[in-house]
């Protein structure tokens, strides 16, 4: 026996009008009072702070960490124990990791910024020296040449005496903004912990909560989402660790042998910089170009030239094939990506930019086809 419907056509038409004006007012309300607005979601992005943090920290943790519990599961007697000692080794690796970083880097970068001061001016004039030749840049060579640096540094030393109490203030401000950070992603650090011991717990809640207060077509429709934006992130993470790794070996294989100072160090940012997705590498060896040019300008000129091939190389050839087939994204809209997230987010969008637009990018070709085969204007050589 068919159920009568309890909500005439009309009525229901009134409930979804009415629904889109109390979210247009809604709309207008915040945009009027942006500022309101935005403290308010800023007050709650730092609540949530820590709470992101143990998510994506859970999620970078869990690449190596669900490998090596398949191979722990293996073994029979791991078998009971093959999460937490997988846990316990991907931690483990990962600050292993950081403490070479850090070996390598802040050593060479404390030294660096002492010998700043002295060591700019001999290569301005090393520089000047070079030029000297060129005709018709004299001009600036002899203008170059009479800048007193001595004299500079010593004003910049002034000025930035001169404010001391303000810079106290702030660097106490920044300080206490720091200490804050750093406790709340130690917070979140351990949240991505207990996130990834319960990982199953949690995602058998959420289906369970999605599937209850939704139809089970739209259940099916966010539950699909959700794992295409799950399957491009971790996609995008494994890519980029892998092209940054293979672009660091590369750099720092050529610094070696072109007898390039700095080369632990430069590597080491270039590790860093080079997760953000095309132009990462390029950022990271342009602060590397400045530290060896105080030192060299010769040798600055000849990592920029191998920075250049090698970034030719890597956009070229090794970028493509790690990225195009896992994330399906034309490089011009991984610029866009970049451009717009940079402009919104800053680094942070940058980095995720890529990613998110990916998964937009991959659920609007997948309605857009549905739309057109229920049309049946898509042409045979797109079907497939």
């Amino acid at each position: 026996m068919e159920q009568k419907n309890l909500l005439p056509e009309s009525s229901r038409f009134f409930n979804k009008l009415l629904l889109v004006l109390l979210c247009s007012i809604a709309f207008a309300a915040a945009v009027n009072h942006y500022e309101a607005t935005a403290l308010v979601l800023r007050s709650i992005l730092q609540v949530l702070y820590p709470i992101f943090v143990g998510v994506a920290f859970a999620f970078v943790l869990s690449i190596p960490q669900e490998a090596l519990e398949k191979i722990l599961g293996r073994h029979r007697q791991m078998r009971s124990h093959a999460r937490s000692l997988s846990i316990v080794l991907s931690l483990t690796g990962g600050i292993i990791m950081l403490f070479l970083f850090a070996n390598a880097f802040i050593p060479q970068f404390i030294q660096t910024l002492r010998g700043f001061g002295t060591a700019l001016p001999e290569a301005l004039h090393e520089v000047a020296a070079a030029l000297d030749g060129v005709p018709t840049l004299q001009k600036y060579v002899v203008e170059l040449e009479s800048v007193d640096w001595n004299q500079m540094m010593q004003r910049v030393q002034e000025y930035l005496a001169s404010g001391q109490a303000e810079a106290v203030y702030s660097a106490v401000h920044t300080t206490a903004e720091f200490v804050t950070m750093m406790v709340e992603t130690f917070v979140g650090i351990i949240l991505g912990i207990y996130f990834l011991g319960t990982k199953e717990m949690l995602t058998r809640q959420m289906r369970q909560m999605l599937y209850a207060f939704c139809t089970r077509k739209n259940a099916d429709h966010i539950a699909h989402i959700g794992g295409v934006f799950r399957q491009k992130f971790y996609a995008f993470v494994c890519g980029q660790m892998l092209d940054s790794f293979i672009f660091m070996m590369g750099l720092f294989t050529g610094m070696i042998l072109f007898g390039i100072s700095h080369a632990a160090m430069v590597s080491a940012i270039v590790v860093f910089t080079g997760l953000i997705p095309m132009v990462g590498g390029v950022i990271g060896g342009a602060i590397g170009a400045v530290f060896i040019f105080v030192e060299s300008p010769t040798q600055a000129l000849i990592f920029i030239i191998l920075l250049i091939v090698l970034h030719q190389i890597d956009s070229n050839f090794i970028y493509p094939r790690i990225m195009g087939r896992s994330l399906g994204l034309p490089e011009v809209w991984s610029f866009i990506a970049i451009i717009v997230g940079g402009g919104l987010f800053g680094v942070l969008g940058m980095l995720l930019g890529v990613p998110v637009f990916s998964a937009f990018y991959t659920l609007l070709g997948e309605y857009t086809r549905n739309r057109l085969k229920e049309k049946e204007h898509l042409p045979e050589d797109d079907q497939q």
